[in-house]
């Protein structure tokens, strides 16, 4: 499903909703008639009829240009091409039940949420395979929903793409502790949802988007930087609630890709929670990004989380010694 028409948290309700027709198929039960959904105003009139349109919320600063041009994108790149060539590819990856608990347990202790850690174990990881040493600037992005400030609120089951990514730039020091730039990642998410500085109407952001096909200087920004806009991009709708109960039909895995070929970030996650297990679906755009530079970029995303999991501190240094070699054979 294209994700121009489906959010995460569409989608998981949506996943939700075929098991239902799936188990009452299989049990030979009949299909009554299908609601149609509601029909909403365009996303643009949602945003500009809602109240925090007209109170005289802070808007965020900059411009689209400024926004597009975060430090340190390039350095990531193995390759470039025209934007036509560029095309989506994804790796998965898991924690065990046990380690997702503990994750969750060592975020409560830690003062911050999941997310924030899932922030700084993607900009841990970024930080090992830039091609710069540290100090490092990184942003990290993440999605948010824009469904509660839209007026009519927009339900959660309403099937429809409601959302937009909040960009922050990080600095990371060798000494920079994983649960200090957990919190920071919290802090800032935190402070912007408070304020309302990030929600700006859909009609106000094309304003500042010129048309890609006919600006000159907006194609050689996005050819420069490839249409990336940010080092890491997380999206992580949380755990999949299942309203009914599926005796014929049951989900072991469950993996959330999107695509970033055209505009995205250099890495990026997508994670959702099933039967308190995560699972992590990572995005890499090729040939901008091997391969095999994104299985070792996944790979230290998972072995970060396990190692900020256990008791001592832990920071940019420490990352174990088998990572380092992969890195520097990668930078070889």
């Amino acid at each position: 499903m294209h994700h121009i028409i489906c959010d995460a948290i569409s989608g998981l309700h949506f996943i939700d909703h075929l098991l239902s027709y799936c188990q009452k198929i299989m049990a030979g039960e009949q299909i009554s008639e299908v609601a149609t959904m509601k029909t909403f105003p365009s996303f643009e009139e949602l945003l500009s009829h809602s109240s925090l349109s007209n109170n005289n919320v802070e808007k965020a600063p900059g411009n689209f240009h400024q926004a597009i041009q975060p430090p340190l994108i390039t350095e990531f790149f193995e390759s470039q091409t025209s934007l036509s060539e560029l095309h989506t590819y994804f790796l998965t990856r898991s924690l065990s039940q046990e380690m997702t608990v503990n994750l969750k347990n060592r975020c409560r202790q830690e003062g911050t949420t999941v997310h924030g850690a899932l922030c700084a174990a993607m900009l841990f990881a970024a930080a090992k395979i830039a091609h710069v040493d540290t100090p490092v600037n990184l942003s990290c992005a993440s999605s948010v929903s824009l469904r509660k400030y839209c007026e009519p609120q927009v339900p959660d089951d309403y099937l429809a793409c409601v959302s937009d990514a909040m960009s922050y730039t990080h600095t990371l020091e060798k000494n920079t502790s994983f649960w200090d730039l957990a919190r920071e990642t919290k802090s800032k998410i935190i402070d912007a949802i408070n304020s309302k500085t990030f929600v700006n109407s859909a009609e106000e952001q094309s304003e500042d988007v010129p048309d890609f096909t006919q600006n000159e200087q907006f194609r050689e920004i996005m050819q420069r930087l490839m249409g990336r806009y940010a080092s890491v991009f997380i999206a992580n709708p949380g755990q999949l609630k299942i309203a009914g109960k599926y005796d014929v039909v049951k989900i072991k895995e469950l993996y959330l890709p999107i695509g970033f070929h055209l505009a995205g970030p250099c890495f990026g996650l997508k994670v959702v929670t099933l039967h308190e297990q995560m699972f992590f679906t990572f995005s890499y755009v090729e040939p901008l990004i091997s391969k095999k530079t994104s299985e070792i970029f996944a790979d230290s995303v998972i072995d970060i989380i396990h190692q900020a999991c256990l008791p001592q501190s832990f920071d940019l240094s420490e990352i174990n010694k088998t990572e380092k070699e992969n890195v520097d054979l990668l930078k070889a």
